[in-house]
């Protein structure tokens, strides 16, 4: 598995097919493993790099004294970006797609296109006057927090997964291996939590973007997250949302090719806009 140094450490990613790269960023709890059905679907028109980020899959946590700000979590997207010819279209899941979201807000020149499957972008919900919404994600947050800090790491992830699935039940039915390697990801969720309380992203930032951006969602997920997928659609100039039929917020895993399907379409659309005269490609 291959790795870039960032800020001191290791970050580990996946690299799998070839053609224009493509940055993926999961999901809270999980690593770049959550987009193997993703890639798998996509390896044969482009070069897939499934990040882990900080304190997630085989990463480090973060080094600092202090949890990382959104800006320091998305460095190493940028890094990938970098190390790969320079530019990269991003995806980004739930965590990860404020973290992508992030790091197009830093440099746009960097990135190809944009697409956001459900960001949890909190600050959005309050920006847009969705105080009710917001207090609720605020509340869940602040329970995960206390429940880490007093050792009920079983009780703060059986919590995460079942509120963020809207399963009662999800965890505890989950195989006893992937229930241990999720609460091996609690101090990172929470870590999380932080970064995304203290989102500073405004209406004003994403009305000001240029990039080609998706925002995909599901049919069956919960309110807070449609609504956030709703505000970043309308909020971005020329921003597309797909719905996608029967998935709920962990559609990257359980509706990989529809997924794959509405980001293809995005990726070739996208890199035609940013660029008017494209290579020809091989038929």
């Amino acid at each position: 598995m291959p790795t870039i140094t960032v800020n001191g450490i290791a970050v580990h990613y996946t690299d799998t097919g070839s053609g224009e790269p493509v940055v993926l960023v999961h999901s809270g709890g999980n690593s770049g493993g959550q987009w193997r059905g993703v890639a798998e679907a996509l390896k044969n028109r482009y070069r897939l790099l499934a990040v882990d980020l900080y304190g997630h899959g085989k990463t480090g946590p973060w080094p600092g004294p202090e949890p990382a700000g959104l800006d320091a979590l998305a460095a190493p997207v940028l890094a990938l970006a970098e190390a790969h010819g320079g530019q990269a279209h991003l995806v980004g899941h739930s965590y990860g797609g404020v973290v992508a979201l992030r790091a197009a807000l830093s440099a746009q020149e960097r990135c190809k296109t944009l697409s956001l499957v459900e960001p949890n972008a909190f600050s959005l919900l309050k920006s847009a006057g969705e105080a009710g919404l917001f207090a609720e994600a605020s509340r869940h947050a602040e329970q995960d927090m206390a429940d880490l800090a007093r050792g009920a790491r079983e009780t703060m992830m059986e919590r995460f997964v079942d509120f963020w699935n809207d399963t009662p039940g999800m965890f505890k039915g989950l195989p006893a291996h992937i229930r241990e390697r999720l609460l091996q990801t609690a101090e990172g969720i929470v870590d999380g939590w932080r970064a995304l309380l203290a989102d500073p992203t405004t209406l004003a930032e994403l009305n000001a973007m240029t990039l080609p951006t998706l925002v995909l969602g599901g049919d069956r997920t919960h309110k807070t997250l449609e609504r956030i997928a709703q505000i970043a659609a309308a909020e971005i100039p020329g921003a597309s949302l797909t719905i996608i039929p029967g998935a709920g917020h962990m559609a990257p895993l359980t509706h990989p090719i529809p997924v794959a399907e509405a980001l293809a379409a995005h990726l070739e659309g996208g890199s035609k806009r940013r660029n008017p005269d494209p290579i020809p490609r091989e038929p």
